[in-house]
């Protein structure tokens, strides 16, 4: 760890202090891209002999394998986090989270994810410590469309965000909503975008699976991973896939993730008489394998924050098509360099664009690009940013 410190200070050409404690406060991990960040930066940070600490704000299952050495705590609160009780216990996880933290010993702490981060901001109002939080999402659009929830919720983000003393969002489209959205501060906040580990990634991609599906379903895959929601928009996938599958029969679509959305979208594909072509796998362990399986990567989301999938599927080595939604796939992709940019909802646009790379030379030219892009987000690369945030 000592060579790896002494990269960070000449990295950051700052003073070290002691950074070697580190806590990150989430929701919970069952599922979802800001959850796979922190397994990625605690099992990477771990291994390179960093004290990590998970603090969870729910009492849900854990979905993601975490290296042995990383401790993952439970807040008793966790109970009672269900349902509207979720924001009206935040006063009582803060007040318990102080408790935790200054029993373990830890003041290094990023919380994820708005209703975490509103527990680490009101701990933080009644102790000694620096209080730095991770946005995830383009809050605005997300709670903008909720009624009375959403009124809440923009109504605490702007009141309690402007009390932290960091502010760490994933992409710059992100940034400048927190700025021109919600009033807050530039000087208070840095972007960091979210890392990956490559070299996991390969390893899991290349790991044996569900080796006869692909031989049982023998075609060209298309494949998406997301949760089956509205933000998500598989119903205008699904329609350019339909248009697709009438020029290419041996088309399929590989949909991988779980939602409130899932029999409206089964009914979707059956009215469609896609039923042989589209398949609905559920929240997989290891995505990797499927997408290192498939042919082509095709995101349709309406806004994100980032969108570690197209990342991910990059790594593998996919041609990937995305939505250029708010915010995320054009800093990405940069402006459509290293991948395909089509319009929200446009169903055409997406349907000519997963068509356009059945041509050899484009299928090879945005495979090469993929794999180029992704080396740019290595977890190495980024953890030193997270890093320097307490070293500063």
């Amino acid at each position: 760890m000592l060579a790896y410190l002494i990269i960070l200070r000449l990295k950051c050409g700052e003073i070290l202090v002691d950074i070697n404690k580190v806590a990150f406060l989430v929701n919970s991990l069952s599922g979802g891209g800001a959850e796979r960040v922190i397994q990625t930066l605690s099992n990477s940070l771990v291994g390179k002999g960093f004290d990590i600490y998970l603090i969870l704000l729910d009492d849900e299952d854990i979905r993601y394998d975490l290296d042995d050495r990383v401790k993952v705590l439970r807040l008793k609160t966790s109970f009672l986090s269900k349902g509207p009780l979720k924001i009206l216990i935040l006063p009582f996880q803060a007040a318990e989270l102080s408790v935790v933290l200054r029993r373990i010993d830890v003041k290094n702490v990023i919380s994820f994810l708005v209703r975490s981060n509103f527990v680490s901001v009101i701990s933080g109002i009644f102790s000694n410590r620096k209080v730095v939080i991770s946005e995830r999402n383009y809050s605005k659009l997300q709670y903008n469309s909720k009624g009375f929830k959403g009124f809440v919720m923009n109504s605490l983000i702007k009141f309690l965000y402007k009390r932290a003393d960091l502010i760490l969002p994933i992409s710059h489209g992100i940034e400048c909503s927190l700025i021109s959205d919600y009033g807050l501060d530039s000087r208070k906040i840095k972007v960091i975008h979210n890392p990956q580990d490559l070299k996991a990634i390969k390893e899991l991609s290349v790991q044996s699976g569900n080796d006869d599906f692909f031989i049982k379903n023998n075609g060209f895959f298309y494949v998406t991973v997301g949760r089956l929601v509205d933000q998500k928009d598989h119903v205008t996938l699904i329609n350019a896939f339909k248009r697709v599958q009438e020029v290419r029969s041996d088309a399929k679509l590989i949909i991988i993730g779980d939602g409130s959305l899932k029999s409206y979208l089964k009914d979707s594909v059956d009215k469609l008489k896609l039923k042989d072509h589209v398949f609905f796998l559920g929240f997989v362990n290891n995505p990797f394998f499927y997408l290192n399986n498939s042919d082509v990567f095709v995101f349709s989301s309406k806004f994100e924050g980032f969108g570690n999938v197209l990342v991910e599927a990059m790594a593998c080595g996919l041609p990937v098509i995305s939505t250029d939604c708010l915010s995320g796939p054009s800093e990405i992709l940069r402006d459509g360099e290293y991948g395909i940019l089509v319009e929200v909802g446009n169903v055409n646009e997406m349907s000519n664009s997963m068509l356009s790379l059945l041509d050899n030379k484009k299928y090879d030219y945005y495979r090469g690009k993929s794999l180029a892009r992704s080396l740019d987000f290595d977890v190495d690369i980024v953890e030193l940013k997270y890093l320097s945030v307490f070293e500063n």
